[in-house]
């Protein structure tokens, strides 16, 4: 995580690493922040018992030129300044400047100058050592303010020793027992040393201006303070390894201002400041402003949540839903600092199976007064983007991304195979399962599933009702393309489209047309009908009217006279007596017609008129002849073309006929209704050539001239006969 302004942490901050580096040639004055002034904030660095836990300081030359580390070996705390050790804190509670091993509660190797000293015992004595082989001094730098430059005060006898314009006293009580100013060295009442030296071998004395405590010796000086038994509870040396602070009865060492405690280190080794029970190695309550941080410890753990190697950010008042913890970026010039963005963690809910939490990033607008949240990842691991995550399906293993107020992407597992992607327009599902509305209106949504690409929709519909979403297009695993419907529309009668990877389509409407092509501008082919690349046929449209054929064989819908033309469909064109309708070696079997056949003029007297050459009627059918003694045992046919009708039959006599009836057509009246024919009876031998006449619709007789023929009795007869009919 590279953060470029500034780091807000309150509570524990635990991690393996942690840089934070500044750019530039401008410092920035605070980039890491921890806590919110209004409770504690730590931060954590864990490390193994024989490791180092190490905040490092580097530049572009020289990657640690500066360091706090503590040794978890020998439990010790190390400050490096410039590429050396300045100070370390032995496990003992023993500080040490200028020196790797302090042997008293301060061992300073070098000179301590100082703005003030504060040494305060709950029992006994406190103490201060300074010594040295050649002298040890305590060198007071007075401030601009009129406060005290040294105090040094044993509350229990009422003992003070303070240092301020330029004079040094010693109180007890109210009383200045001893003074030292320009002037010089004034006692009140004797002054007694606990050892053989007040000072040892260093000096009290005035050094360009500046009066100065000098402890030293020739290992080095040291400041104890102590009890009225002479035991040193506390000791500040410094020898050749450094400046070393040690409290022997192994308890805090506490740093105040103005009589408010400001920094702790606990027994333990934990440094706490603003609070006075730090309860990790840097417990800082309010805000750590600095160049750079990193927080960095070895960690083997392969599972999130496991892992040692973190960073901790409490909200310590955690209590109520929507509460959150987070890292907070600044921008911060000469006219102060503004908010930029921020990541929090929020207290999502609790129930008996335990606390909830999401992760929302935010950003500030320009203008804007606070950040606005762009992002969460709520405690399912759905993200929105812009919105809150609905609540997805989870028994499911529903993943989602929600952008904004209406499209969302989600991915789906149930356990047995179901595994799908989704993009969704104003659809999510719920809780339990059901598909859902994001807000008012039209929902769509296209997934992958199962081999499957799958287009669905559902009606318009209100925020957070149940939507019914529709299959309205997919394409299936092996390449075919579905519209409207899942099975082939052909073969189950299943209104929709179907188009497969071998080129076959299949169309389905219910109702309405499946198929409606348009050709805009000219006349010619609206579908082209193609085998192995070359034309076939084709459907097409001339004037208004549709044709289908191919090359010169064709026909035209001429709705105008209301009549299927013959058409060159290579030359869109009609054709006249070109077309043949059948083959002599493939014909239709029947052609049913309700009016004649036209046929060409065949050169007679009537003309080309239609009712010359016009075919309006032909049949063919079994009647009965009838009459008084007529036995009919056998079928009798009739075949009529136009007008004309012809007859054959076959009856015997069961007594004497004169007059036959039952023909399937009246006759014609007038000279129209004779007719020839010709008759066998009896023995089959003798042929008649007869004149049919009419009496009435469908009797006739057999005439030989002008003789009627009667048949008696028992006499069989065969005949045929033609006669003309206005039916």
């Amino acid at each position: 995580m590279d953060i470029d302004t500034s780091l807000n942490v309150d509570g524990t901050v635990t991690a393996d690493g942690l840089t934070v580096d500044g750019a530039g040639t401008t410092v920035l004055s605070s980039l890491v922040s921890l806590g919110d002034n209004t409770s504690y904030a730590d931060l954590t660095f864990n490390s193994s018992d024989t490791s180092n836990g190490t905040i490092n300081f580097a530049d572009a030359t020289d990657s640690n030129v500066g360091r706090i580390q503590y040794d978890h070996s020998d439990n010790s705390l190390l400050f490096r300044v410039n590429d050396a050790e300045r100070l370390r804190i032995n496990s003992a509670g023993n500080v040490g400047i200028g020196t790797t091993s302090p042997s008293s509660a301060l061992d300073v190797n070098g000179t301590v100058t100082a703005d003030g000293l504060t040494v305060e015992t709950s029992t006994g004595l406190g103490v201060i050592e300074v010594g040295g082989p050649s002298g040890a001094y305590i060198d007071l730098k007075s401030p601009s303010s009129d406060d005290y430059d040294l105090r040094l005060i044993t509350e229990g006898s009422g003992g003070e020793l303070n240092f301020k314009d330029g004079s040094l006293r010693v109180r007890r009580a109210a009383d200045v027992k001893l003074t030292v100013d320009s002037t010089g060295l004034t006692v009140a009442d004797s002054l007694t040393a606990l050892g053989n030296s007040i000072i040892g071998n260093g000096t009290i004395s005035s050094v360009s201006g500046y009066t100065s405590l000098n402890i030293k010796s020739t290992s080095g000086g040291e400041l104890q303070l102590g009890n009225t038994a002479g035991s040193a509870q506390a000791t500040l040396w410094s020898d050749a390894s450094g400046l070393t602070y040690n409290n022997q009865a192994a308890t805090s060492h506490i740093w105040t201002t103005g009589s408010s405690e400001k920094m702790r280190i606990s027994s333990a080794g934990d440094v706490g400041i603003g609070t006075s029970s730090p309860s990790s190695a840097l417990d800082v309550n309010g805000t750590v402003t600095a160049d750079g941080l990193e927080v960095s410890k070895a960690s083997t753990s392969t599972s999130i949540g496991d892992s040692t190697s973190i960073a901790k950010i409490v909200n310590t008042e955690g209590t109520l839903l929507n509460e959150t913890a987070g890292i907070e970026f600044f921008n911060r010039n000469v006219s102060g600092s503004a908010k930029l963005a921020g990541v929090y963690g929020l207290y999502e809910d609790y129930n008996v199976a335990g606390y909830a939490g999401a992760l929302v990033f935010a950003t500030e607008t320009a203008g804007a007064s606070n950040v606005a949240e762009r992002m969460r990842i709520d405690s399912s691991g759905n993200v929105g983007i812009g919105v809150v995550p609905e609540t997805w399906f989870p028994s499911l293993n529903t993943t989602a991304l929600q952008i904004g107020d209406t499209t969302s992407i989600w991915s789906l597992t149930n356990g047995s195979g179901d595994l799908r992607t989704s993009l969704d327009s104003n659809l999510y599902i719920d809780a339990s399962g059901n598909d859902k509305y994001l807000n008012t209106g039209p929902g769509t949504r296209y997934q992958q599933i199962a081999g499957e690409h799958r287009w669905s929709s559902a009606a318009s519909g209100t925020a957070d009702s149940t939507a019914t979403v529709s299959d309205r297009m997919r394409i299936n695993s092996a390449g075919a393309l579905f519209v409207g419907t899942t099975t082939v529309p052909a073969t189950s009668n299943t209104t929709g489209f179907r188009v497969d990877d071998s080129g076959y389509i299949s169309l389905t409407g219910a109702g309405t047309a499946a198929i409606d092509a348009n050709r805009m501008g000219s006349d010619g082919q609206i579908i082209n009908l193609r085998k192995d690349g070359t034309t076939v046929g084709s459907i097409g449209a001339k004037t208004g009217d549709m044709y289908l054929g191919t090359g010169a064989s064709g026909l035209y819908f001429f709705d105008a006279t209301t009549s299927v033309i013959p058409w060159n469909a290579g030359a869109n064109s009609t054709s006249d007596a070109a077309v043949d309708l059948g083959h002599s070696a493939y014909r239709f079997k029947d052609i049913k017609l309700s009016g004649g056949v036209v046929f060409g003029d065949a050169g007679g007297n009537a003309g080309t008129s239609n009712n010359s050459n016009t075919l309006d009627s032909y049949e063919e059918g079994t009647w009965t002849p009838n009459g008084t003694g007529v036995s009919a045992p056998n079928g009798a046919y009739y075949t009529k073309i136009g007008r004309q009708v012809r007859c054959h039959g076959y009856i015997e006599s069961t007594a004497t006929i004169i007059t036959l009836g039952g023909l399937p057509f009246d006759i014609a009246g007038g000279a129209a209704g004779r007719a020839g024919g010709s008759a066998v009876w009896n023995n089959y031998a003798t042929s008649v050539m007869g004149i049919l006449l009419a009496p009435s619709g469908v009797n006739f007789a057999f005439y030989v001239g002008q003789t009627l023929q009667q048949i008696t009795t028992g006499k069989a007869l065969y005949f045929e006969l033609t006669y003309i009919t206005n039916a």
